[in-house]
């Protein structure tokens, strides 16, 4: 690695929200050369100095704490219930303040019953010769990575980058069926072809009993709390991967301690027992990702019980089992077309993308 690199991982904050890897290009820093005509600056925001940043950051991060609000928020606003057809009769009438009134206040639209249909009436005409996905959620069905191994003995082409540098990601998906609370236990883990790759650490009896996890609301249905891992957890799943990684002969990572070098998770640094973040993400072939799934399989029930009891205090590792889980956003992709070729041929698609007998598609 270079110099830069080095003092990067030098570093005694082991917060990776903190590390910006050199080197790899986030989403939205290409550079586009625009032209930028200084004349254009309104003399409002024209100042000889640059405020001083210790004012900024005074301002963003650094407000008393208890001060009250300017104002109500969105969700205490009062909701006022509007009809379409006033909506309808607004706009034929051209009434240009009544609308911009109706943008001041939260309105809940109302279908008056003169406007709405009967899904049986006879006017009606439904056609679902056409079908479109637009979301796709797999969670694996047992302990492992199912969700991201294709449906294949042996594909050259295959490829996916492992980032571990990613806890402060949110778990975001709307109207699914997860099948457990994803609160506390989801960790990303990166991204592949239009989707998410996540390891979820699901509760046992969840995975055991098929009626448990179909009694789970859908996510839409309830507000949960923060899906991330929390600090300890997250260095937990950290060393489990470090060490199964290490297990692959043909990956340069070695774990010298497999629990660190303390009971308490705070007394010492990851990347002093391993070299799991000495490069920002590890791409692993299909072989590689064969053998991790495998590793995890085998090797977790023991990895657990081997643990500190530190670790275990809570629960939270003897309770939970590592699945994978992805997240496909199709934006209105056409699916199941008519043709008898098309549909050999996507059925032949679906099938090799994963073995769905040790998933489950929600």
């Amino acid at each position: 690695m270079s110099d830069a690199d080095d003092r990067l991982f030098d570093s005694d904050d082991d917060d990776l929200a903190t590390f910006t890897f050199q080197g790899v290009a986030r989403q939205g820093d290409q550079d586009e050369p625009r032209p930028f005509d200084l004349a254009d600056v309104p003399s409002s925001v024209e100042a000889e100095d640059a405020l001083p940043q210790s004012e900024i950051f005074e301002c963003l991060f650094m407000t008393q704490d208890g001060q009250r609000s300017a104002g109500r928020t969105w969700e205490q606003t009062k909701v006022h219930p509007v009809n379409l057809s006033t909506l309808a009769r607004t706009f034929k009438k051209g009434d240009k303040a009544t609308a911009i009134n109706f943008l001041h206040r939260r309105s809940l639209l109302r279908f008056d019953n003169d406007l709405c249909y009967d899904n049986e009436d006879e006017m009606l005409a439904w056609d679902a010769s056409n079908h479109f996905l637009d979301f796709c959620l797999v969670v694996g069905g047992s302990i492992g990575l199912h969700a991201l191994l294709p449906n294949k003995a042996a594909d050259h082409t295959f490829s996916i980058s492992l980032n571990l540098c990613l806890p402060t990601r949110l778990f975001r998906p709307k109207f699914g069926k997860l099948g457990f609370d994803p609160m506390g236990c989801m960790m990303a883990i990166g991204t592949g072809p239009s989707s998410e790759f996540w390891l979820a650490f699901c509760p046992q009896e969840n995975l055991d009993d098929i009626d448990v996890a179909n009694d789970v609301a859908l996510l839409s249905e309830r507000r949960h709390g923060d899906t991330r891992l929390s600090s300890s957890h997250f260095r937990m799943a950290i060393m489990f991967l470090a060490y199964a990684l290490s297990k692959n002969p043909n990956l340069p990572i070695y774990v010298m301690h497999h629990y660190g070098t303390d009971d308490d998770l705070s007394a010492w640094r990851i990347k002093d027992v391993s070299n799991i973040y000495s490069q920002a993400s590890w791409d692993l072939h299909l072989t590689d990702l064969q053998q991790l799934n495998n590793t995890i399989a085998s090797d977790w029930d023991q990895w657990v019980a081997d643990a500190p009891r530190s670790w275990k205090q809570d629960g939270w590792l003897l309770s939970r089992t590592p699945v994978a889980v992805t997240c496909r956003y199709g934006q209105n992709q056409p699916i199941a077309t008519v043709t008898d070729h098309a549909h050999v041929m996507e059925a032949k698609n679906w099938h090799a993308e994963r073995a769905y007998l040790k998933s489950k598609v929600r």
